[in-house]
């Protein structure tokens, strides 16, 4: 399975975040990561830091029935 590390201040959160903004299942634990798993196999795991943090991009594919929903609920 695919996975992208991402470094952020608040690894709960910023899990949540995504998920939420991405409609996808809460974040779960393993080990240090709040992980978020996409529909697509691919999860992103997230690991909190005290040290700064660079800026990140990250894109996703989505349909466009995606994009539009979510657009239209934001």
């Amino acid at each position: 399975m695919p996975l992208d590390i991402v470094a952020v201040p608040d690894a709960e959160e910023s899990a949540a975040f995504v998920a939420d903004i991405l409609g996808l299942a809460p974040p779960t634990r393993r080990g240090p990561f709040s992980v978020v798993h996409a529909d697509n196999g691919v999860s992103l795991d997230f690991l909190q830091t005290e040290a700064e943090v660079a800026s990140q991009h990250y894109a996703f594919e989505v349909s466009d029935d995606s994009a539009l929903a979510l657009i239209i609920t934001s």
